[in-house]
């Protein structure tokens, strides 16, 4: 993953970066094709949006909402323990995300989700 900035407008992006080779070899191609299109038309607050997409010969770019509150695993990390109250807000937007990808009928493989891959914006959502 990069930190990207677009030179129109200053917004920042996260680009990832895949190595098509490593795709192949690794036998990813259906997988990463599903995920750029799933990521094209989710859209929802709680869920990192696909800006736009584009390859090389020999690379794919992703450039996707940029969180820059970083990990959920990381502060948990920090804290130790969330607090009661801050554990139910965080499930509770969790619980938002699931419903609104299964209701889009999207079943995918880091479901159920992985602490390091849920991302928080400044304000910890």
């Amino acid at each position: 993953m990069f930190l990207v900035r677009d030179k129109s407008n200053g917004t920042l992006y996260a680009m990832k970066v895949l190595k098509k080779d490593y795709i192949i070899k690794k036998n990813q191609v259906e997988h990463t094709k599903t995920e750029r299109s799933v990521l094209s038309y989710i859209h929802h607050p709680f869920v990192v949006g696909l800006n736009m997409a584009f390859q090389t010969v020999d690379k794919l770019f992703l450039v996707l909402d940029y969180c820059p509150g970083g990990e959920l695993f990381f502060h948990l990390g920090k804290v130790g323990r969330f607090p009661e109250e801050r554990s139910k807000f965080y499930a509770a937007q969790i619980t938002l995300a699931l419903e609104y990808v299964h209701k889009m009928d999207v079943i995918y493989r880091w479901v159920p989700f992985h602490l390091y891959r849920i991302m928080m914006d400044p304000f910890s959502y």
